[in-house]
């Protein structure tokens, strides 16, 4: 962003709270990439409930998606039954 010749009408706000929307024809192509190709990496510290962890991967699990978990060594079943499931992804 060049926050020093924002488009009239757009002010920081707008572009901290994520409002404002370049114009499609009026961007340049080079500066914006596509929403396919963000790849967002979650990092989990899981406990004793591998049910939540679960439910918490498959809540937000899109294509582009990267997880990490971290399963406390004191809690086997929940590592156990959290690697079964990933092995079935």
């Amino acid at each position: 962003w060049d926050f020093n010749n924002l488009p009239k009408g757009v002010h920081m706000g707008i572009i901290q709270n994520r409002t404002y929307q370049p114009v499609p024809n009026e961007t340049n192509s080079d500066l914006y990439i596509s929403p396919f190709d963000v790849v967002i990496c979650y990092g989990i510290l899981a406990h004793d409930n591998a049910a939540a962890t679960i439910r918490l991967i498959e809540a937000v699990d899109e294509p582009t998606t990267q997880f990490i978990v971290h399963i406390d060594a004191k809690y086997e079943t929940t590592y156990e039954q959290v690697k079964e499931y990933a092995s079935k992804r």
